[in-house]
């Protein structure tokens, strides 16, 4: 490794980088630096201001290097899915009921997407799509900004699966109208986010350049306007607790393997899916006339 090169790498591990540095460094190094410093330190906030300041192209650069490390399912993840092809299934249980046309709003590398093709014709749109092509082929995806781009086709159920939070506040009414204008009339919105209550307690890792949390009476608020409803709780149940105290590593460790690798998330979240302790918030409505 050149000098240079190994001081860059040294100043990211002591967070000694100030805004100059900024555009020399790769994406990779944005992302390590950005997921050691805490959420609200002002090197995190510059960093996070950078990225969006630079535009949609160092947004799409970000997210394409994010994907592309992804190589499994993360528990949380596995919960999600389980929870939004519950409320999807719901929708086609009629015998003559027609196949959905499902959009998977904000699809990251896809994996969502190809679990609702089971479900009808689901397309997944996304500022970066490369790495979602790449692994499902036979899906289809648009790369998009639902913000300013056009999108195609009108759906019968949009899922925005942990895409909310990644919006700026100010724009979180125009992201939710957006959705409105291409659902089909009575169309469905399956949404999820992180449950800020319950979120920040948690260790902040993994943050992206823009973090905007809700709590539960603010996202029905937010969504009420024009969507009628039906469902409005949370998934994902890994207690707080279990982060704060060291002294808990051990039941940490259990109720890790109890609820993850002995799959019993699946009865968890069922049983508490009505309640707003999962660490991320899960509202299903129905498009107003």
């Amino acid at each position: 490794m050149q000098k240079p090169q190994l001081e860059q790498t040294q100043a990211i591990e002591n967070h000694h980088v100030d805004r100059q540095h900024f555009p020399k460094l790769t994406v990779k190094e944005h992302q390590r630096l950005h997921h050691k410093l805490p959420i609200d330190s002002p090197l995190a906030r510059e960093m996070r201001q950078y990225i969006m300041l630079t535009g949609q192209a160092m947004l799409k650069r970000y997210y394409d290097q994010l994907w592309r490390n992804r190589k499994r399912l993360y528990l949380e993840e596995k919960c999600r899915k389980r929870t939004i092809l519950s409320f999807v299934r719901e929708r086609t249980r009629s015998s003559d009921a027609a196949p959905l046309r499902i959009m998977d709003l904000g699809c990251g590398y896809g994996w969502l997407t190809k679990a609702l093709s089971e479900f009808g014709d689901a397309a997944g749109v996304d500022i970066s799509i490369n790495e979602a092509k790449k692994r499902y082929p036979d899906i289809k995806f648009q790369e998009a900004d639902i913000m300013c781009d056009e999108i195609e086709g009108n759906y019968d159920v949009i899922v925005s699966s942990e895409v909310l939070e990644h919006i700026a506040r100010e724009d979180h009414q125009m992201f939710i109208r957006r959705i409105y204008e291409l659902l089909n009339g009575k169309g469905y919105l399956i949404l999820t986010t992180p449950n800020k209550p319950v979120a920040e307690s948690l260790p902040q890792n993994d943050l992206q350049p823009i973090e905007n949390w809700l709590n539960k009476k603010s996202l029905i608020r937010l969504v009420e306007p024009l969507f009628e409803i039906k469902h409005c709780g949370s998934t994902y149940f890994f207690p707080a607790l279990f982060f704060k105290h060291t002294a808990l590593k051990l039941p940490k460790v259990v109720y890790g393997i109890f609820y993850g690798r002995l799959r019993c998330y699946k009865i968890i979240d069922e049983l508490l899916s009505s309640t707003n302790y999962g660490i991320s918030l899960v509202v299903v409505g129905q498009k107003r006339d």
